[in-house]
């Protein structure tokens, strides 16, 4: 990525599909000389606002771009995001005396809840629309954006990209891990990666020897290591994998595991 030298463009093609087809696509226009902007909130927030000022005029919600960006790139389910947004505009009060939105699913929206069109924006013949009910969580949201254009008054749909821009970021500042593109967060993950199963592997193999091999490299229906990244020795040992389990289901297995070492 940093050679200036001529590359195969077949390779070009593998790297750029493997990163659309496994990370997304986020359709931000920006600088090629300015791509660390990639990652500001401020004017999607800002433009969001606006839109919300024109139609509400005094708009229940907060200008404080800090306080909304920490809470978009928070881990914790829509239910508890939500919460906690109506706590920050609204001090948990929802405004409900407002004809052109309804807040209370305004909020659910930004969130990642699913909400109806005609009860978001208090209209009744969005009801007749194919695609009434939206999330900005689902995977095909940008093909439903795309076929609200023209169906929307102008003002609703700015409205709702904003709200699917605002989640797009808060997914793309997540995969960044602060670094300014994909490719140069996936090298520090997995490098940290080799770092912590290296560190791990040590600790087992100086407290826990015998139990080395069930948790690095028998494959089992437990939720040990191989299960966890998902390979082994040869693929012909892929049927008996069962599901792939989560690095949460992996911490739940390596626990009792680390405190029989401490209680020894």
């Amino acid at each position: 990525m940093d050679n200036s030298k001529p590359h195969d463009v077949r390779l070009v093609y593998y790297a750029c599909a493997y990163i659309l087809a496994h990370r997304g696509h986020f359709l931000f226009y920006v600088e090629k000389d300015n791509i660390e902007k990639i990652t500001d909130f401020k004017p999607l927030y800002t433009k969001f606002y606006s839109d919300l000022t024109e139609l509400c005029e005094n708009p229940a919600f907060d200008e404080n771009v800090e306080e909304m960006e920490k809470l978009l790139k928070k881990h914790i389910s829509v239910t508890a995001k939500d919460k906690e947004l109506k706590q920050l505009l609204f001090g948990g009060k929802v405004p409900k005396d407002i004809d052109v939105i309804k807040y209370e699913l305004l909020t659910k929206l930004i969130c990642g809840g699913t909400v109806k069109l005609s009860e978001l924006f208090r209209k009744e013949e969005y009801a007749e629309l194919e695609k009434n009910s939206i999330c900005v969580k689902n995977a095909d949201f940008s093909d439903t954006l795309e076929s609200l254009e023209g169906q929307l008054d102008e003002l609703h749909f700015a409205i709702v990209a904003g709200v699917k821009a605002m989640y797009d970021w808060s997914l793309l500042v997540d995969i960044l891990h602060g670094e300014t593109m994909i490719s140069k967060s996936k090298v520090e993950i997995y490098n940290k990666h080799k770092y912590d199963l290296k560190e791990i592997k040590y600790f087992i193999r100086k407290y826990r020897k015998n139990d080395y091999k069930p948790i690095f490299r028998e494959i089992s229906d437990k939720s040990n290591y191989v299960r966890y990244v998902y390979n082994a020795a040869s693929n012909k040992n892929r049927d008996k994998f069962g599901k792939k389990c989560s690095q949460e289901d992996f911490c739940k297995f390596l626990k009792p595991y680390l405190a029989m070492i401490i209680s020894s």
